[in-house]
C-alpha cells in the first residue's frame, strides 16, 4: 500500500519512480521511506547519492503516519493543479 502511494507521489512530483537507474546509479530526487531506529520518515535521494529528509526535521513516525503524509502531499499537489496555481 505504501509502495503504491510512493510511486504515485514520485509520479505527480515528476521525480524518478525507481531509486536506481539501469547503470545502478542513484536517481536523484527519488522519494522513499527511510526505516531506522524503530520508526520511518520520508527521504529523498540527493545528487551525490546520499539522502535528505522531506519533512525537514529529524523526527520519525509510524508507517501509518508516513502513509498519511504521502497521501496528503499527493492531495495538495493535485489540489494546486486544479486551482491553476
Amino acid at each position: 500500500m505504501i509502495d503504491r502511494a510512493l510511486h504515485e507521489l514520485n509520479t505527480v512530483m515528476g521525480t524518478p519512480t525507481t531509486p536506481y537507474n539501469d547503470d545502478m546509479k542513484p536517481n536523484a530526487g527519488h522519494i522513499f521511506v527511510d526505516y531506522a531506529m524503530g520508526g520511518c520518515k520520508l527521504a529523498r535521494i540527493t545528487k551525490g547519492g546520499g539522502e535528505s529528509y522531506v519533512n525537514g526535521y529529524n523526527g520519525r513516525g509510524t508507517k501509518s503516519q508516513v502513509y498519511i503524509q504521502i497521501n496528503y502531499m499527493i492531495w495538495a499537489i493535485n489540489e494546486k493543479e486544479l486551482m491553476g496555481a
